[in-house]
């Protein structure tokens, strides 16, 4: 969709938007308040013309009691009735006989001047009525409304005792005028009509009461065609006898549709005449423009030429843009020069580094490679890049990892950049290289260096196997040391020379254990020290003829690796405590010895314990006793903080950190 299409698009849905506003307001603001108008004109037309019906009847009442003045009989002739009313409103004449048995029943008609008979079936009808007839007060006129199938009339009765002493009943009659009362709702579409509250039957008689009837509540219907008040006509009894109905035509509401819909089809027309005016100009001053500006752009895109320009056409917001979009050309001619440069430094640099080097894809092809991976691979440029993939050169558990890292390094950036593999040349020779992998900035590329540690590799190996024949020999050596004090140990007599002879095997055997430990363990600057407390405390009870069936010793030792300058003191501690508990602390030959060694928070926890005799206090700080002597030197080098308790047996509890290595010269 182009921009003339949005626009026009734009405007149609505003024009059609306003439109719809517009119908919404006049529907909620004006419409509402002319059905209200209505509604209130109905409402008036209601009342008007309950007065009206009361007021007709009121006259009736006078006209008949006038014309029952002029005949006291009741003796009328076609004659002399045409000359008593003809000036009178009255239009029907009836008399009654003292057994309500009809006399005279005319009708009179105005526009002729002539009378006719009332239809038996209405002579009978209002012979019957009871409240026309059975007045037994000359004082009260009951009055109502009659009504026929063709006609509606106000009725009244008179009751007059003739000459001979009879009561006679005299009902007149006026029909209902439908244009003076359109005249007096002064609306000529106005009509209205009697409804029977208690039966749909015809003729129907029924009183009215103005006493009742006048000022009654008046209901609003609204219905879709009119609207219509209703007002309730009562007896003398104050009973409902008939609704008496206005209905009114929408005539306010239509009329205001009417006119809304031309001023509608005026706002449309005038809006899109406005709009097309809008979009011809807009057209010609915007989009024009615009068009011309796009396909220039379009051209030096296609050409990827921004040392193009485009020309500058007048001084508003388009040739803002043009003078931006050529600034735009003059920056990416800049940057163009830049990365260029930048690219060419990056190519030499790249080719001339030290270290072998490659870039590849999500494919894992190599989209380019460096000289010096050319001499690791003993592959060409040309045969490499674009066609080979990383995966080639790699075997095995090693080729399984990479892939494993590969896969996941897009969503884990946890894992390692830098590990050592076994790298595969163009002969099949496998040479150790250490890979170091990183993701190029804003591209999925991967750059991977390699540099080839199989001399280093074999350095090392070198070197480890010096390391394991040092400690073998040492280890050699101090068990020579120990065997020879074991030899000396034969020839003396004297008890406490031989006892000292027998310590000092025993710390040359712990020193001895320990190079031992080194020159098997895998790790030749670490030593497992929990197998090594095994095997000393193993060789001390071996020494000194333990029997463990009297003298328990429990020990709880974490796996731990510990280095030899911090193995060799620590072992030595462990040595001269649990021979001075193995020595002194059981008189009797039974006991209980503790050893405890933990790494808690990045400090070591070293505690022996017997519950044996324990020792005074105050030998704890002479320097009578080789062994004291021995711990407190031993802890100084361990840097550690030392507790000894000897109230319940002897307690002796170590806290040190590892012994940093210091460089010997």
């Amino acid at each position: 969709m182009n921009l003339r299409v949005k626009t026009l698009f734009v405007v149609c849905l505003t024009i059609l938007c306003l439109t719809i506003l517009l119908l919404i307001i006049s529907n909620f603001l004006f419409m509402n308040n002319l059905s209200d108008i209505e509604e209130n004109i109905a409402y008036n037309d209601a009342g008007i013309l309950n007065e009206q019906v009361v007021k007709e009847l009121s006259e009736l009442n006078s006209s008949t009691a006038k014309l029952a003045k002029q005949n006291p009989n009741l003796n009328f002739n076609n004659t002399t009735l045409e000359q008593l009313i003809s000036n009178t409103n009255i239009q029907l004449v009836m008399v009654l006989d003292s057994q309500n048995q009809p006399k005279y029943a005319k009708y009179y008609t105005q526009t002729n001047e002539s009378l006719t008979n009332i239809t038996e079936p209405v002579q009978t009808y209002l012979s019957k009525q009871d409240e026309l007839t059975n007045s037994t007060s000359e004082n009260y006129n009951p009055n109502g409304v009659l009504l026929l199938d063709n006609q509606t009339y106000l009725i009244a009765s008179i009751k007059m005792k003739t000459s001979g002493g009879n009561m006679n009943t005299l009902i007149t009659g006026t029909p209902l005028d439908q244009t003076g009362i359109q005249k007096v709702l002064g609306n000529q579409n106005s009509s209205f009509k009697f409804t029977p509250l208690s039966t749909k039957q015809l003729p129907f008689y029924g009183g009215v009461d103005a006493n009742f009837s006048e000022n009654s509540p008046i209901w609003i219907n609204n219905f879709n065609g009119n609207v219509q008040g209703i007002s309730i006509l009562r007896n003398k009894q104050g009973e409902a006898i008939f609704d008496l109905e206005v209905d009114e035509p929408h005539t306010i509401l239509n009329n205001a549709y009417e006119t809304f819909s031309y001023l509608l089809v005026a706002f449309i027309v005038s809006g899109s005449l406005l709009a097309l005016i809008v979009l011809f100009y807009i057209d010609r001053m915007v989009l024009a423009r615009l068009k011309h500006l796009t396909e220039r752009v379009k051209v030096i895109t296609r050409n990827n030429d921004p040392h193009q320009r485009i020309g500058v056409d007048g001084d508003d917001e388009l040739s803002d843009l043009t003078k931006n979009i050529n600034h735009m050309l003059e920056s990416m001619e800049t940057s163009r020069e830049i990365v260029s440069k930048s690219r060419l430094k990056y190519k030499n640099v790249f080719n001339n580094t030290g270290t072998a080097m490659t870039i590849h894809g999500n494919d894992g092809k190599f989209t380019m490679v460096n000289t010096e991976f050319e001499h690791l691979s003993k592959y060409s440029k040309p045969e490499i890049e674009s066609k080979m993939s990383w995966m080639d050169f790699f075997k095995g558990t090693d080729l399984d990892m990479m892939k494993k890292y590969s896969k996941e390094r897009k969503h884990n950036n946890n894992l390692p950049r830098t590990y050592a593999v076994k790298f595969m040349d163009r002969n099949g020779d496998f040479k150790d290289v250490m890979l170091t992998v990183t993701t190029i900035p804003t591209t999925e590329d991967v750059l991977i260096s390699y540099m080839d540690i199989t001399r280093l590799n074999n350095t090392l190996k070198e070197k480890e196997l010096l390391v394991r024949e040092i400690h073998h020999r040492v280890k050699n050596n101090l068990q020579i040391i120990s065997s020879l004090l074991n030899l000396q140990s034969r020839y003396v007599t004297d008890e406490l020379s031989l006892q000292v002879l027998r310590e000092s095997e025993n710390r040359v055997r712990s020193i001895s254990m320990v190079h031992e430990g080194l020159y098997r363990s895998n790790d030749l600057s670490n030593i497992n020290f929990k197998n090594y407390i095994e095997n000393l405390v193993t060789q001390l009870t071996i020494s000194y003829g333990v029997d463990q069936n009297k003298i328990g010793i429990k020990m709880d030792i974490m796996n731990i690796s510990l280095s030899i300058d911090t193995a060799v003191p620590v072992g030595l501690l462990i040595t001269e405590i649990l021979t001075n508990s193995i020595k002194y602390a059981f008189p009797k030959g039974e006991g209980n010895i503790n050893l405890e060694f933990l790494r808690v928070n990045g400090h070591y926890l070293l505690s022996l314990e017997d519950d044996g005799v324990g020792f005074s206090s105050d030998k704890l700080h002479t320097n009578e006793s080789l062994g004291m002597q021995l711990i407190y030197s031993l802890s100084e080098q361990l840097d550690a903080e030392i507790m000894i308790e000897t109230d319940k047996g002897t307690s002796y509890s170590f806290k040190f950190t590892e012994i940093k290595y210091i460089e010997r010269i």
